[in-house]
Parts: C-alpha cells; sequence; structure tokens
C-alpha cells in the first residue's frame, strides 16, 4: 500500500534517529511498542465467536475455472513464485535477507485464518498471483489480490477478483467484502470498480498516531498528484488525507 507504506517507514526512520540517542531512547522503545500492540490489535479486532471456516473449499484443488484464469488451492511448488511477488512489493527488500523471512511470509499464506486461492493461467497452468480473504475469522471480510508484474494491464485482476467472488457466494453464501487501496493505485481502483466496488470512505493502515499523521500530511503536501485529487473528490475526503489513509471499496455480490 503505497502511500502508507512511504508513512510507516518515515516513522520508522524517525523512532531509529531517536534510538541514536542514549536519552531519548526509552520514547523510541515505548512508541515501538505502541506501533506493534496496534498492528496485533487491528488483526484481534471484530473477530467472531463462529465463522465460516471455509474448510470444504480448502480441499478442493480447483476452486474455480474462467475463460483465461482458473483459481487453485494453495501448492507447495508456488511457494518461490509468491515470494518472487512479495519481492516485487515489498518496500523493504532487505527484510528477504533475514534468516526465516520467507518462510514466515509463506506461513502467513498457510495460516487456517486464510482462505487463499493461486490464481493460474489456463492454457499452461503457470502461476500468475493469488486472491484472498485476509482473515476468514472476522466480520468484516478483506479481499487482497496480486499478480505478477508479468501478467499486469491483460485483464486477469478483474477477471480473477470477479471469479473469486461469485465463486464464494455460490459455495459459503458469504457476499459482503471489503477491499483496502492506495489512493495512487489507479489500476487496482478501476479494477476494483469494474468488479461493482463501490468507494465507501478511507481507513487508517498499520500506523495510528494521529499527530503524526496530521504533521506528516502538512510536511508532503508536495506529494499530492492531481489524479490523488480526482481521487479524494470521489471519496468525499480532503486530498492530503490520502497520503496517510487508504481507500475503502465495498463490495455486494
Amino acid at each position: 500500500v503505497k502511500n502508507t507504506d512511504k508513512l510507516l517507514v518515515a516513522k520508522l526512520k524517525e523512532l531509529k534517529e531517536i534510538l541514536n540517542d542514549s536519552e531519548d531512547k526509552d520514547v523510541a522503545i515505548r512508541e515501538l511498542h505502541s506501533i506493534y500492540d496496534t498492528v496485533i490489535e487491528d488483526h484481534k479486532k471484530n473477530v467472531l465467536d463462529k465463522w465460516y471456516d471455509f474448510a470444504k473449499e480448502k480441499r478442493m484443488d480447483v476452486f474455480a475455472i474462467g475463460n483465461e484464469i482458473k483459481l487453485c488451492n494453495l501448492r507447495e511448488e508456488d511457494r518461490d513464485s509468491y515470494i518472487k511477488l512479495q519481492k516485487e512489493n515489498a518496500i523493504m527488500p532487505r527484510a528477504f535477507k533475514m534468516d526465516g523471512f520467507e518462510d514466515l511470509l509463506w506461513g502467513e499464506v498457510c495460516d487456517e485464518k486464510v482462505f487463499y486461492v493461486s490464481v493460474r493461467r489456463r492454457t499452461d497452468d503457470a502461476y500468475m498471483g493469488y486472491c484472498s480473504i485476509k482473515n476468514i475469522q472476522k466480520d468484516d471480510l478483506e479481499l487482497a489480490v496480486e499478480l505478477l508484474k508479468e501478467f499486469h494491464g491483460h485483464g486477469y485482476g478483474r477477471q480473477a477478483l470477479t471469479l473469486f467472488l461469485i465463486s464464494i457466494k455460490e459455495y459459503a453464501g458469504i457476499d459482503s467484502f471489503k477491499a483496502l487501496v492506495d489512493g495512487e493505485n489507479i489500476s487496482s481502483q478501476k479494477m476494483c470498480e469494474s468488479c461493482g466496488g463501490k468507494p465507501s470512505g478511507i481507513a487508517e493502515y498499520l500506523l495510528h498516531d494521529k499527530e503524526y499523521m496530521e504533521k506528516y500530511e502538512q510536511e508532503n503536501q508536495n506529494e499530492i498528484t492531481d489524479q490523488m485529487r480526482e481521487t479524494a473528490k470521489k471519496f468525499s475526503v480532503s486530498p492530503e488525507k490520502l497520503l496517510t489513509h487508504v481507500l475503502v471499496y465495498r463490495f455486494k455480490v
């Protein structure tokens, strides 16, 4: 999520500078703990006592078939392609040099709370990316779609997301979802809208330090583009909010 990634990186850089000052080190450590706790709380928020577990769907070799693509169950052989996809979108590429980091990423995909399907090309079974529900235990189900860069610009994302939504409704009877999109990510916005997503305001993402966010918005006005201004109008918010927030799309299948 491009803009909010920049926001988080800026905050972490600030804390790193504070950590280099022995007198203020405790302040930085408390802030880092606060950010971590907030991320964990966000993950737990609105978790249901009962939820649809997608157990049957997770056992399907092929979840759904479209004209050019198919949605398939998780395969161990997809691991390297999935890691490649994450590297293409990484804001901190050096993290991939850390021992166990790639295992951690792959483990998140395999987590029981996630419903993940690989997007594969029908003609040659090539791995193209994935569609997922990030946490099936939540009341407000959040969608995620990512494709390898070599498959961008061909309408595959729209095909995959449409097929994913229709198939979930068919199998599970679930028809309400949301997606979070960066304010500068025009292609993802168009994809959401082409699949029936409706603009539904904005949301904080990862960082919830309102004072810091307002300061960041004031100091980075020069990064607001004309396209972001148009998007802000559509979502009825001020353009600077797109520097620190993500767009929310709602889907009703």
